[in-house]
């Protein structure tokens, strides 16, 4: 069974678990709810999403979870950040409310990298 990284959506600007740089390292997909309950719609990248090869919106209807978004293997080199994607019914987006925090995802669907290690000067 994948491993699906849940997202609630408070607002345009707003989610939970919290980003900035939410990512989705160790998962195989994700899937949005709204919290409250509103319509909201996301615009995402294409070739990142099984089944989804151009840009595409994905709604985002209330409390019931959309269906998960299953990420393509291997996925695109480098795998994409997807920013300010979360937009209200009458098309508003972060960046008309809060230009300085939009949403945003980091496509990793890998173990986090091991931390990178100084190199040594050679005296």
């Amino acid at each position: 069974m994948p491993n699906i990284r849940n997202i609630t959506i408070t607002s345009a600007c707003a989610t939970d678990p919290p980003h900035p740089h939410l990512s989705l390292a160790g998962y195989d997909g994700v899937q949005w709810h709204s919290s409250p309950p509103n319509l909201y719609y996301l615009v995402l990248p294409g070739g990142v999403f099984v089944g989804h090869p151009i840009r595409f919106i994905w709604p985002v209807l209330g409390a019931t979870p959309t269906t998960p978004l299953i990420l393509v293997k291997p996925l695109p080199i480098p795998p994409p950040t997807i920013s300010n994607y979360i937009f209200d019914p009458i098309g508003r987006n972060c960046v008309s409310v809060d230009a300085d925090n939009p949403p945003d995802i980091i496509i990793d669907s890998g173990p986090l990298p091991p931390p990178r290690k100084g190199k040594k000067k050679k005296k």
